[in-house]
Formats: structure tokens, C-alpha cells, sequence
């Protein structure tokens, strides 16, 4: 079983871009340590902790997306053309430095 969690997404955010997430594991452990019982922590096999998404990744996050919505479109008979400007434009306004590209599917 994997789970994800937003926690300590606080302490990863306020990293220098490019940063390791490595360099905030004290951090977010000690914040994963007050939420979650010790009990439930000792069940855990390995914890991970994932780099913060680049805003230099967003551009092919965006591709993958609107793929799917061109997937959707053709099927209903409609074409979808996006110019590289337009896709930089939804890479900015999808991207948040907390939440990654979560909010990219909301803007598309």
C-alpha cells in the first residue's frame, strides 16, 4: 500500500528551488511525528520523500493533460490545436509552489 501526504508540504516549499527534499527530512519527520501515532508510524516499511515539482517540468505535465483532453475532444469529433504560447501560459497558471500541478487540470 502507498499514501501520500501534503505534510510538511510547508517546510518543502520553502526550500531554494532545485533543493533536495533530503535537505527538510528532520523537518517534515517532525511534523509527520505530531500528526500521526507512534503506533502508526511503527507499521510504516519506508517513507519517501518527493522533489518539489520544477516549474521547468510543467511544460510536459501540460502535454500529458492536454493529450487527454485532446483524446476526450476527438471522440466527440473536435480538434484541439494549443500554440507553445498558450502552453506556457497554462504551465504558469498551473503550477503552485505548495501543491505542484495539482491546480493544472482546474486551469485546463
Amino acid at each position: 500500500v502507498m499514501m501520500t501526504s501534503n505534510l510538511g508540504s510547508g517546510v518543502l516549499s520553502d526550500l531554494p528551488e532545485g533543493a533536495p527534499s533530503e535537505d527538510a527530512r528532520g523537518a517534515v519527520m517532525s511534523i509527520v511525528r505530531k500528526h500521526f501515532a507512534p503506533e502508526f508510524l511503527n507499521r510504516i516499511d519506508d517513507l519517501l520523500l518527493f522533489d518539489r515539482l520544477d516549474r521547468k517540468d510543467m511544460s510536459k505535465i501540460v502535454a500529458i493533460q492536454l493529450r487527454e483532453v485532446d483524446q476526450l475532444l476527438a471522440d466527440r469529433g473536435i480538434s484541439l490545436e494549443i500554440t507553445d504560447d498558450a502552453t506556457e501560459l497554462l504551465a504558469e497558471l498551473g503550477y503552485d509552489v505548495v501543491y505542484g500541478a495539482r491546480p493544472l487540470k482546474r486551469v485546463i
